[in-house]
């Protein structure tokens, strides 16, 4: 899976710089350094280095790659969330959601004692794939600010320019036919060196795989769920005390619509729940009851889904119940009271992914069932779910 998605990566990357730049958006590097009677002083000088690498790098925007400064966006757009300095990957991820973008370059900027040396380690960090795609570390000895802002945009430039296009300081673009060459062997390269040494049957297909098919995406999923119901209208409303419901089945995600940061899918479903219910205890005319819900589903849902992370969704489909209450009255007779109809369910929820692999999701799920009897029996339900993709 990390395979197929680094290779999905530069393949994406490539395309966008082939039509247009891609945009990178800096953040104000996270300062450290040795405790000092002058720590404002220091600030001060990591605050100044952060603005002067911003700026160096704008100056260096190309055809390909187009650098942005975050803090700008932040202000320009006015929310509320802070942007800067970007500290993890988490960070990342936030900053990404709230401002819509791609791919953020963040770092960290450590001065050393009497700041006699400066090291910087910068990440570059792709919504794609929810993580960090490349790191660049830089050091050197302190004295002249900017010599060292410059040498080190020229040192992350020239990385981001192969690491996205495979361009050196030695090779001229020419052509559209050339770059796509060029790139191509890029990204075998990187895609050979990730694999090498391993000379399992599963990874042999996979390389095999690569080039026609980036990613194969986990459309079977298997649904369990656990919650409570409340019985709205029936025979046995308030003469039973629901206890708990339990539903599982299997699904299918078909994606309708692939977009940037939206995803429609359309997921049939077929799952069975069982109900239980006790003896309310408010009912005296009854010394015992059971009450056994079993019901078949076939289900609809049409999912919504933003930024690969989380969605809604709502659905609707037939289904099969069959009601066994056992009782006992006061007169100590037992009695087994069976009933079976077909009925109707509509069901809305949320829904988040915990992975980038997308093969864990949760979320919590609203349903009800509508049994056409003699007279409608109507139950809510509300099951925190899990869906395990295989």
């Amino acid at each position: 899976m990390k395979r197929n998605t680094t290779f999905f990566i530069l393949i994406f990357i490539f395309l966008c710089s082939s039509l247009f730049p891609v945009n990178i958006y800096i953040s104000k590097l996270q300062a450290f350094y040795k405790a000092r009677s002058d720590t404002d002083n220091l600030s001060r000088k990591a605050d100044s280095i952060s603005n002067q690498l911003k700026k160096e790098l704008m100056e260096q925007s190309s055809e390909i790659i187009t650098y942005n400064d975050l803090g700008s966006l932040a202000q320009k757009q006015r929310r509320e969330y802070d942007a800067e300095p970007i500290t993890d990957t988490l960070d990342a991820l936030a900053v990404c959601f709230f401002y819509n973008i791609d791919f953020i370059l963040f770092g960290e900027l450590y001065i050393g004692g009497d700041a006699e040396q400066y090291r910087v380690q910068m990440k570059l960090y792709s919504k794609i794939s929810g993580d960090v795609i490349h790191v660049i570390d830089y050091s050197s000895p302190a004295g002249n600010d900017s010599a060292f802002v410059t040498g080190l945009a020229t040192t992350i430039n020239q990385e981001l320019m192969v690491k996205i296009a495979g361009v050196t300081e030695d090779s001229k673009i020419t052509d559209k036919k050339t770059d796509e060459d060029r790139v191509l062997d890029k990204v075998r390269d990187n895609l050979d060196e990730q694999t090498d040494g391993d000379s399992s049957a599963d990874d042999d297909k996979d390389r095999e795989a690569a080039g026609s098919k980036i990613t194969k995406e986990k459309i079977f999923g298997v649904w369990i769920s656990l919650g409570y119901f409340i019985q709205i209208h029936g025979e046995w409303t308030g003469i039973v005390m629901p206890t708990a419901t339990l539903e599982q089945g299997v699904n299918w995600s078909l994606r309708a619509i692939d977009g940037k940061t939206f995803d429609f899918y359309i997921r049939p479903s077929l799952l069975f729940n069982y109900s239980f219910s006790v003896q309310n205890p408010y009912n005296t005319y009854h010394n015992y009851i059971h009450y056994h819900s079993l019901t078949v589903k076939a289900n609809v849902d049409f999912f919504f889904e933003f930024y690969d992370f989380f969605g809604f969704f709502a659905g609707f489909g037939p289904h099969y119940k069959i009601d066994i209450i056992d009782f006992r009255v006061r007169s100590a007779d037992f009695y087994t009271d069976i009933t079976y109809a077909l009925g109707l369910s509509a069901n809305a929820g949320v829904q988040l992914s915990l992975n980038k692999e997308k093969n864990l999701d949760f979320g919590l799920n609203n349903i009800f069932d509508f049994t056409f009897y003699q007279n409608t029996y109507i139950d809510y339900k509300i099951l925190a779910f899990c869906i395990l993709r295989i």
